[in-house]
């Protein structure tokens, strides 16, 4: 049976996936009364980049070409390596891209690459909170309802296999672990907003260098979370990711103090 405190914080979580979103944008036109569009243009870029281009090549490459069971195969490190790295390449060439093109006009603006970071980084949350949290309740209330065999029903041996681990996961689960989850992605919000303000610079100055400086550290990130989650206790893994994300935020507050010449910019007038 999965424990009736697991499926609550399940529900709170799959809650937050849909208010942090909401939250976002009444901060944006409430406190900082910035114009949505960066917001949405970080939404879409995330969909189009992260979710259909890496998702697509990342099936073709890794499934087809290579095989899904030589990559499962693969060392944890390797395997953290290349998928960070295809994250990286792909979010924060979307980033690029995204201000150079549709956001070019708003370069100028101080606010841009914080409201697009917002988008690009609460629309992950969204997906992942709602979609993963849904899926969690909809096997708890079928294992508790004695109704789990279902799901095993002209499923591969493959697919058996990872639908009996998930069904052990979500029952040996921490009813916390699905709350740090909500952690873990307002501490991913504020990562891809200071990546964002890595990569505007790169658009603005016309500095290629600090876009290599984004994948690098966006894929170190991940790098960290894959490695890390398999050696220590979850809890931890968070306390790291908050660290690296700190250190990232100081790396954007020295390039921010060395590109921008606007005092104004410097006083970091957001509100």
């Amino acid at each position: 049976m999965v424990k009736f405190l697991s499926i609550i914080c399940m529900s709170l979580a799959l809650i937050a996936g849909l208010v942090i979103p909401l939250i976002l944008i009444l901060v944006i036109k409430k406190k900082m009364k910035a114009s949505l569009k960066p917001f949405f243009t970080g939404c879409v870029t995330f969909v189009l980049f992260a979710l259909i281009i890496e998702g697509v090549l990342n099936f073709l490459i890794f499934n087809r070409l290579i095989g899904a069971e030589k990559m499962m195969a693969l060392p944890t490190w390797l395997y953290a390596i290349i998928g960070g790295l295809m994250a990286g390449i792909f979010e924060e060439t979307g980033r690029y891209v995204a201000f150079r093109t549709f956001l070019k006009k708003d370069l100028s603006i101080i606010k841009t690459p914080f409201v697009y970071g917002a988008g690009h980084g609460g629309v992950e949350a969204f997906i992942i909170l709602v979609s993963g949290m849904a899926t969690n309740l909809v096997l708890a209330i079928l294992i508790n309802k004695g109704s789990s065999s279902i799901l095993l029903k002209d499923a591969s041996v493959e697919q058996v296999g990872q639908i009996l681990k998930m069904i052990e996961t979500i029952k040996t689960a921490s009813p916390a672990l699905y709350l740090v989850s909500v952690f873990e992605r307002l501490t991913t919000i504020a990562l891809h907003i200071l990546l964002s303000v890595i990569v505007w610079y790169a658009a603005k100055c016309k500095k290629i260098q600090y876009y290599f400086a984004a994948i690098l550290l966006h894929a170190f990130v991940n790098f960290c979370g894959a490695v890390l989650m398999d050696k220590i206790h979850l809890m931890w893994v968070e306390v790291v990711l908050i660290l690296i994300t700190s250190m990232v935020g100081l790396f954007a507050i020295a390039i921010w103090y060395h590109e921008d010449k606007d005092p104004e910019a410097k006083q970091l007038r957001l509100f």
